[in-house]
């Protein structure tokens, strides 16, 4: 009975340094990021709107750019309206906020419950990837990301709107130039063929090649340092 309270205890206590130390470093994260979107934003100009439209054009042609983009544009117009919008403004943005939450959450769940029922209805492990169960997978892991990208984006957003070491006035500022970034993050689309690399089959092809690359170099590596070490022992000898 002691041995399994002091197990008990023990465990307990790992599980609170764990959490405690995940916390640390999410709090070092939503700082490092809202450092960086200050960076970004201190300087409100037509120079910068034309340099945030360029860098916008760019980062929408990378694999799943456009839909990581858009969302990052509209989370910000959402918190800057919550943050220093009209009452009207402010109201209806939390109401959009709460909506794409629900939905996503929605979502994921039914998207996991799906795949589970799956696996249990064709005897399969779960340890292998299945190409054509490929779209429910990224669907599903794709509103597990909206889930983070929302809550983080809250959370650094809100870190300099809400920042009273700050002048009211400097902070209105803030959250102005955050809705214009945010508008053109939300409203610049790619130029590419709707095929090209968004293919989810292409993804797949992509991750598979990387996968057997890395372990053939990994091969490779391993190979190469036996042979180091059998070189070695015969110089010995």
């Amino acid at each position: 009975m002691a041995t399994e309270t002091l197990v008990t205890t023990g465990d307990d206590d790992d599980d609170k340094d764990h959490y405690e130390i995940k916390e640390e470093l999410e709090r070092r994260r939503i700082i490092r990021l809202s450092m960086a979107l200050l960076q970004r934003i201190e300087t409100d100009d037509e120079e910068t709107t034309q340099k945030w439209t360029e860098e916008a054009k760019k980062l929408v042609e990378c694999r799943y750019g456009e839909e990581i983009l858009n969302l990052v544009g509209k989370l910000y117009q959402l918190f800057a309206h919550q943050a220093f919008g009209s009452r009207k403004e402010g109201m209806d943005a939390k109401k959009d906020e709460k909506q794409l939450k629900t939905d996503t959450a929605v979502k994921a769940m039914k998207g996991a419950m799906k795949m589970m029922s799956e696996e249990t209805n064709d005897g399969s492990d779960g340890g292998g990837l299945n190409e054509d169960k490929l779209p429910d997978y990224v669907e599903t892991m794709w509103n597990m990301t909206v889930m983070d990208i929302t809550s983080t984006i809250r959370e650094v957003v809100f870190t300099l709107l809400y920042d009273h070491s700050t002048p009211k006035e400097e902070r209105k500022k803030r959250a102005t130039a955050i809705q214009k970034l945010g508008e053109i993050y939300e409203t610049t689309k790619s130029t590419s063929a709707p095929e090209r690399e968004k293919s989810v089959r292409s993804m797949f092809q992509s991750a598979t090649q990387a996968a057997m690359e890395k372990t053939i170099n990994e091969a490779r590596k391993k190979e190469e340092e036996e042979n180091g070490k059998k070189k070695k022992i015969a110089k010995k000898d």
